[in-house]
């Protein structure tokens, strides 16, 4: 009876959170292929040189604003996300094309009208409108639904003998019995895949903290000497740093490029290595000197601690890339379920509130 009544509680706080939470990142599991889907036009390979020179004459120009970083976009191998810091507009994001040519521009915010759902719903599942605190919250919320899941589980867990009934979901002839049959067969048949994901995901969101206990190698120290070093020497070109950055490592793909500044005059080029866990987000870092090319530190992440591997894993698991295609399926589907678990239980909670009321309402009249 306690245990029902903390699973009770626990879900009624938090159930629009965790509602928000499964209805964007169902939204996000394939939002990359679906936004690629929906953009026409752009080079579909990758010219180095070309996308480089474009890069160099769009950072040089201070049109746009200032380049801060570049991310594959995910969706199409050779398309990549330009972030760029308007004077007047906040971020933005430029999506171009393999040969460095705009395709799209778009505000990094969420805003529905100028952002698009896509790019809108993909940060309210990261922030949920609370910005810098966001991790935490959503970290403390998955903790407390990692826990009613569990509570859920020893709820609905089957006597010995009557498993095959349990998750066949048979149907009695009231209405809130099936509801509370569904209920039951949706959690244990989806239990450990989302137990699995929840989990994971809470160790998305207190990564930070984590690698702060356990120590992040790929914080390289033998780059704070150049930290905030004044030099007049121009930075070379965005294709020389590259280069000397993918030199070791010819086989992999370009997955991030954090652009120099005063503060930080080198380039921090991340690469995808065959067989990493991630998808599109490698961990392999090479850090490049923004006045001379010179490779000053790497970071191959097959070097990694097993600890910092774990920590590492956690996304990958959590939006289901560790198993490929068929995680990410899984995934979706555990966001799903989880839609659906918590509709069925609210309406069971309703179902329950209004039998209640009409038991006191009979009574009065009595």
């Amino acid at each position: 009876m306690m245990i029902s009544k903390i699973h009770k509680y626990i879900s009624l706080s938090l159930l629009a959170v965790w509602l928000l939470q499964a209805t964007t990142g169902v939204a996000n599991v394939f939002h990359r292929e679906i936004d690629a889907s929906l953009l026409d036009g752009g080079s579909t390979s990758f010219d180095e040189v070309a996308f480089s020179r474009k890069i160099d004459e769009l950072q040089s120009s201070g049109l746009r604003g200032r380049i801060s970083s570049i991310f594959a976009s995910g969706g199409n191998a050779a398309h990549f996300d330009v972030f760029v810091h308007t004077a007047t507009d906040g971020l933005h994001v430029l999506r171009v094309d393999g040969q460095g040519n705009v395709l799209r521009e778009q505000p990094w915010a969420i805003d529905f009208a100028r952002s698009g759902v896509l790019l809108s719903m993909r940060l309210i599942h990261e922030s949920l409108f609370l910005g810098d605190n966001a991790r935490i919250f959503i970290g403390l919320s998955g903790i407390f639904l990692l826990t009613n899941l569990v509570l859920g589980i020893r709820l609905a867990w089957p006597v010995k003998g009557t498993w095959g009934a349990a998750l066949k979901a048979r149907a009695p002839a009231r209405a809130d019995l099936r509801l509370r049959a569904f209920h039951r067969a949706t959690g244990l048949i989806i239990a450990v895949p989302l137990l699995i994901t929840v989990a994971a995901g809470v160790g998305v969101a207190f990564t930070g903290p984590l690698e702060s206990i356990i120590g992040d190698p790929a914080q390289v120290t033998g780059l704070s000497g150049l930290e905030n070093a004044q030099s007049d020497e121009p930075w070379v070109p965005l294709g020389s740093a590259i280069l000397a950055a993918r030199k070791s490592y010819p086989d992999a793909r370009l997955s991030t490029i954090r652009m120099p500044d005063k503060a930080h005059p080198y380039y921090a080029i991340t690469l995808l290595q065959h067989g990493d866990m991630r998808r599109v987000f490698g961990k392999t870092t090479m850090y490049v000197n923004a006045t001379s090319a010179e490779v000053l530190a790497r970071h191959d992440v097959s070097s990694r601690p097993l600890k910092n591997r774990i920590v590492d894993a956690f996304y990958a698991v959590h939006t289901g890339e560790a198993a490929g295609l068929a995680g990410r399926i899984v995934a979706l589907l555990c966001g799903v379920s989880l839609i659906v678990m918590i509709t069925l239980g609210l309406s069971l909670w309703l179902n329950r509130e209004i039998r209640r009321r009409r038991r006191r309402i009979g009574a009065r009249a009595d």
